[in-house]
């Protein structure tokens, strides 16, 4: 199940931190590693959209982080995409 939440407490140069989901919950560990493609380094505050692990140590860890400006765009892109084609078909080949 995805979630959507904040990041907190991020410490760049160890490469992790916290994320709060919206609407409240338990927080998660988020490393570095876990983001999906890692194209860029979370900011505090950035909302990110998660998987959530519960762990062995009764604790919750962050996977498969994406960017939630980054998924954003990759919709409007696709969005663009099908409308564009609706609007100028591409000709048929025989």
């Amino acid at each position: 199940m995805k979630f959507q939440g904040k990041v907190l407490n991020w410490n760049d140069d160890k490469g992790f931190g916290f994320v709060e989901p919206n609407g409240g919950g338990e927080r998660a560990f988020v490393h570095i590693k876990a983001f999906k493609p890692r194209t860029r380094r979370p900011d505090n505050g950035e909302v990110i959209i998660y998987e959530l692990v519960h762990e062995n140590n009764n604790r919750y860890k962050a996977e498969n982080i994406k960017f939630s400006s980054d998924e954003q765009t990759r919709v409007r892109e696709q969005l663009f995409l099908i409308l564009d084609n609706a609007v100028n078909p591409s000709p048929v080949l025989k």
